[in-house]
């Protein structure tokens, strides 16, 4: 049941703070729009207060995981198909019912390197999913197959292949269908969009110019299997938006001091603007009150105005 009016206040309940202590305060959320509000300010703002009040007795009211990179669980692998569409979605289900109770409320399920015509299969399936009893499936993660070699892990090396058209590349092996427009790819009610990963190495032949694309198309693109030079690696961070690596020990090959790896050393840009001096603030002398003065409260403030505002 929801509220009229979409304000909804948990009480009697304990929330967890950033030093990892709990603090005994309501929470209030719009679930129209699916964020945490500050009461406060909503209620002064807005002149409204929640409409549905749901005590918690006493308990822990805590964020949920967001899992990334998840192959499977439960006897399920995400990368496993057997040719039947309702076998692999009522995978799917089971892993969204049981995974809740890990504390994980949504992941992205992750396919490693497969033979090339299970792939649009495969990520047309894995569209996003929820039901109220499970977590929610956000979208897909393909991890490979134009990722190196040397450091392919599990990954079938067979299936292993460069980007030799560049974006062209991808939209066949992964299916033009699932790498359109971000605001075309939507969630199964049509309202949000949903989560698309691509884990690459950027030193493959023909990745690095497809990052923008993949990029304006809403994709996500992580670096991953790869030994890519800090060269390399930052030229994809910083002028092709890579994201954060994937599998980051499979992210390196031997560090040393002239040759670091993708992971190691990744510079961060530099700032044009001008810094503050280090160390501590200068010590601000503080005030003296002069004889005979002493500290007035807000209260008698208020009086004396009020005192100072009635006709004579």
């Amino acid at each position: 049941m929801s509220a009229p009016n979409g304000l909804v206040c948990f009480t009697n309940c304990l929330l967890p703070l950033e030093d990892g202590s709990l603090v005994e305060r309501d929470l209030w959320i719009d679930e129209r729009r699916g964020v945490i509000l500050d009461s406060q300010k909503t209620f002064f703002l807005r002149r409204e207060r929640p409409d549905r009040v749901i005590d918690l007795g006493g308990n822990i009211l805590s964020p949920g995981f967001m899992d990334i990179q998840i192959n499977g669980a439960y006897g399920f692998d995400f990368s496993v198909y057997d040719g039947d569409d309702e076998v692999y979605r009522a995978g799917m289900r089971h892993v969204a019912e049981r995974i809740i109770e890990t504390g994980v409320t949504s992941l992205v399920p992750t396919i490693i390197t497969q033979e090339k015509s299970l792939y649009p299969k495969l990520l047309h399936l894995l569209r996003p999913f929820a039901s109220p009893t499970t977590a929610t499936l956000l979208g897909w993660h393909a991890e490979g197959p134009f990722i190196q070699m040397a450091k392919r892990g599990a990954h079938a090396p067979q299936f292993l292949v460069p980007a030799r058209e560049r974006f062209a590349s991808f939209e066949e092996l992964y299916g033009a269908q699932n790498l359109v427009d971000q605001e075309d790819w939507l969630m199964a009610e049509g309202n949000d969009v949903g989560v698309r990963i691509v884990t690459a190495a950027p030193e493959i032949e023909g990745v690095m110019p497809s990052i923008p694309e993949l990029i304006k198309r809403g994709v996500v693109f992580s670096i991953g299997h790869s030994i890519a030079t800090t060269d390399i690696a930052t030229h994809a961070v910083y002028h092709a938006r890579a994201s954060s690596p994937t599998s980051s020990t499979r992210c390196r090959s031997c560090t040393t001091a002239t040759r670091p790896s993708s992971v190691s050393s990744v510079p961060r840009p530099r700032s044009t603007r001008s810094r503050p001096p280090r160390g501590p603030p200068p010590r601000q002398p503080r005030p003296r009150r002069a004889p005979g003065t002493r500290v007035v409260s807000a209260q008698e403030l208020a009086a004396l105005a009020a005192q100072a505002q009635q006709p004579k």
